[in-house]
């Protein structure tokens, strides 16, 4: 969640949208990575850390917008510093498992940017 909070940041103060577009583009190559992988990488190691940055800063942007800083501060504090926060903070906080948070996430990215709901639907329709 640092990383995420980074990426956050740096999205305010540039372009807002940027990382939200870049995960658009992940979902229509088909590059896009499951959340939960992406959470629990090293992150600068991984294969897939070109994914993972903007991911972290989209999906906190998204945790923001809908749950609310307060409650993005509360997993922070029970655990989600570390990059191996269990499921257990996600459904605490949320009410919801980080599959069915990612799954929120991104038919959230497609409503609000205008993009077809098919290529959430075929994303997870791949992880099957």
């Amino acid at each position: 969640m640092v990383e995420a909070f980074g990426k956050y940041a740096e999205a305010k103060a540039s372009n807002e949208d940027a990382d939200h577009l870049r995960i658009i583009d992940f979902l229509k190559s088909g590059e896009m990575v499951p959340l939960e992988k992406l959470i629990s990488m090293n992150v600068g190691s991984d294969p897939y850390t070109y994914i993972a940055y903007p991911a972290a800063g989209s999906f906190i942007d998204y945790l923001i917008a809908t749950n609310g800083l307060g409650k993005v501060k509360q997993a922070y504090q029970m655990g989600g510093q570390s990059n191996k926060a269990g499921d257990e903070i996600w459904v605490n906080v949320f009410q919801y498992s980080l599959e069915s948070l990612e799954k929120s996430w991104l038919m959230w990215l497609a409503e609000n940017f205008d993009q077809d709901i098919k290529i959430v639907e075929v994303y997870f329709e791949k992880l099957l």
